[in-house]
């Protein structure tokens, strides 16, 4: 999740961070997907997805949600 918000201003920590194992991560391809809700200058606010991938079907095994802060630079 921090890599997606390394857009939205630099370097971050991460204040708060959740995720929810939803099912067994069985697959032969596993596909992380995150995306920003919400960017201001004090606190970016992510979610994500976890996807395992089959040769005939794909899943949700995971999300997640965090609120990163960040850095200023030094």
């Amino acid at each position: 999740m921090g890599f997606r918000c390394h857009r939205h201003g630099g370097n971050v920590t991460a204040s708060h961070c959740a995720v929810n194992f939803l099912a067994p991560a069985q697959g032969n391809l596993f596909v992380a997907r995150a995306h920003v809700v919400k960017a201001s200058r004090r606190q970016v606010f992510v979610d994500a997805q976890l996807m395992a991938e089959r040769a005939d079907s794909s899943a949700v095994v995971a999300t997640g949600n965090t609120v990163l802060v960040p850095l200023s630079a030094a």
